[in-house]
């Protein structure tokens, strides 16, 4: 089965950092985390992996209706576990 994951409202400076860092360095892995404390939890047996990613849709917090980026989604970690 396929997955994708739709975010609505990211800030677009966030969103254009991103794009500014990886159009020095194609292989740049980035991250995003929820502004507020809510959890998006995904079942184990989808998580994303660079070799099966998810597909990853945004919209801006000035355009809230309409996808306005995409990306592959390679990697979920819960951030309260990370060292």
């Amino acid at each position: 089965m396929n997955y994708a994951l739709y975010i609505n409202g990211i800030y677009e400076s966030v969103l254009t950092e991103i794009v500014t860092a990886q159009k020095n360095n194609d292989n740049l892995i980035c991250y995003l985390q929820p502004y507020k404390s809510h959890k998006i939890n995904w079942k184990k047996s989808v998580l994303p992996t660079e070799q099966n990613p998810i597909t990853l849709y945004i919209s801006t917090t000035d355009s809230l209706p309409i996808v306005t980026y995409k990306a592959k989604i390679v990697g979920w970690e819960n951030k309260n576990e990370i060292n």
